[in-house]
This record gives C-alpha cells, structure tokens and sequence, in this order.
C-alpha cells in the first residue's frame, strides 16, 4: 500500500512536470531541443544528389578577362583555384605548382591579416577596391588571357569586383563554389544569401560548381565547364602539386587541425582526393547543423542527401 501511494505520488509530479514544459515550451520547440544534440547521416551519391543546371541566361564562349572564384571558408577553392592554375592560358596570384590558400590576393596584399569579423562583415566596406586592381597586375602574368583570383569574403562584394576590375582587365566573371553540409563542420548562416545575391545579379556570367560534384562527376562538370570558357580545356585533375615554401607554417597549422576542404591533402592530385573520399561519402557521414541549413540543402539539391529518419526534423 505504501509502495502504491509512493508510485501515486511520483506520477502526479511528473504529470505536472510534463504540463509545465508543454506551457514553456511548445512542441516545436521541444522537438527543436531534443533534435540539437542529433547529427543526422548524409549520403553522398550520384543517385542522392542530382546534377545541377546551369541558369539558362548563362553566356557561353571564349572571353578572355578575370574569373573570380567564390566560395565561402573551408569550400574547396583553394583546390580549384590550383586546378585552374594547371592551364597554360590562366595565371593566378602565385606560383601554379602549389595548393595553398596563400595564392589567395587577400593573402598577397595583407588584407588577410585583418580581424575575421571584418572580412566577413557583409559589405567590406573598409577595403580600397580602387587600390586593388592594381595590387593584383604586380601578380598576374597579364599577358595570359584569363586572371583567376580566390579570395573568399570577395564574394560579398561582386559590384565591386565588376566596377573596379573591369576597367583594368575586361570582362569579369564569376566562378561560384557550392559546398553541401555533408562531411562539412562549417556553414556561414548567410551563405545561401551570398551564393544567391551573385547569381541573381549576374545570370550571364556566373557559373556555378559544386564541390561534390567534382568528384562525383567530373566528366560532366569538364564538358560544361569548357563549353563555358573553351580557353580552360587544358586544365589537369590529374596534375599533382609539389612543395613550395610559399606554404605559410599558419596554413599548415590550420590544415593539420582539421580545417579540410577539397585541399586537406596537399601532395596529391584532386583526382586522388576524390579517390579517397567516395567510399565515405557513400557509406555516409555525420552531418552538423544539417537541420539548421535544411532550406539551403534543398535549394541547392542537397535535400535527399540527409537521412531525415536518423534525427527527428
């Protein structure tokens, strides 16, 4: 009797705890709090995630000028700006032979060295943009048809690449890196809005990339890649970087702390990497922040990436 009065009493106070958490705090919200502390699987396949398509406004064909590769941290630009560095017709901000984020201009000029929370303040509104083109002629070879910059907060700031650039250089356009969430320990929460305001603005001359595709189909990324500009049909996924001392001791830090992206590994060629990583990918990855960034992976066709059974959403 005394052991059922005891149970009783235990059941009405949780009865009223649970009332009190339903009043504080909605269901939504306690689905919200109880799915935090779970990182749904991802899966990455040719079969979870669909080929992108272009913009229809896209404009095809040889225009010699400045592509600026966009991205955001720890994307994989460093990679593709070394692999667009392998053509005979590209010259970039360094020494070709090295996958390194110091070939990035902000890295050659010193605006690197300024606080994070500037460089990625919204508008870079502080920067010199009339300065920079020519900061960045004393690094290009300008007797190549195509200059290739990578930098990334230059992404919140496209109309000052066109204004200040154009005059100098031609034509610039904008080579946009896309990275889904899987595997990535990242995600600016203003990315979508970033990656969306370049392409919005200039349909024509934006092509955009996304990192998984590389590996998963690269064959095809190539194909379209060269019918967009014919001058970087010789680019080289095969092609391997070599040591260079240009490799800050900061860079290799950062890398040997897990800061990966398409470049955490530095001595191989890209087409290794992607050898490498598949298998992963296919078998699945832990993915942080998936449910923050949901309305970005579905945009992007990441959506069925995401094993939505393995978390509550």
């Amino acid at each position: 009797m005394k052991i059922s009065t005891q149970f009783c009493y235990l059941l009405r106070i949780s009865t009223t705890i649970g009332a009190l958490l339903y009043v504080v705090f909605p269901t939504n919200t306690l689905r919200q709090l109880t799915s935090e502390t779970c990182h749904p699987i991802c899966r990455i396949t040719e079969e979870s995630l669909p080929e992108y398509v272009q913009d229809t406004r896209l404009k095809h064909g040889e225009s010699p000028g400045v592509i600026f590769l966009l991205g955001t941290p720890y994307s994989g630009t460093t990679a593709l700006h070394y692999l667009l560095g392998t053509s005979n017709n590209v010259s970039i901000l360094g020494k070709e032979n090295t996958m390194s984020p110091d070939k990035e201009g902000w890295e050659k000029t010193g605006l690197k060295k300024h606080p994070l929370r500037e460089r990625w303040d919204g508008n870079l509104g502080w920067v010199n943009w009339e300065k920079l083109p020519k900061e960045y002629g004393a690094f290009w070879d300008t007797s190549k048809p195509l200059l290739v910059e990578d930098s990334p907060p230059e992404i919140q700031a496209p109309d000052q690449l066109v204004k200040h650039f154009t005059p100098f250089y031609g034509k610039v356009r904008f080579l946009l890196l896309v990275r889904g969430q899987c595997g990535y320990h990242g995600g600016n929460p203003e990315r979508s809005k970033l990656y969306k305001n370049v392409l919005d603005k200039y349909p024509e001359d934006t092509f955009v990339i996304r990192y998984e595709d590389v590996c998963l189909r690269w064959e095809k990324v190539f194909a379209d890649l060269v019918r967009w500009e014919p001058l970087l049909a010789d680019i080289d996924i095969n092609s391997i970087p070599g040591e260079s001392p240009e490799v800050s001791t900061d860079n290799r830090l950062r890398a040997n702390k897990g800061h990966r992206g398409l470049h955490d590994h530095a001595n191989v060629s890209v087409e290794q990497y992607c050898d490498s990583k598949l298998e992963a990918w296919a078998e699945g990855l832990e993915c942080k922040d998936c449910q923050a960034q949901m309305d970005f992976l579905k945009e992007w066709g990441y959506g069925d990436t995401v094993d939505k059974e393995s978390c509550p959403m």
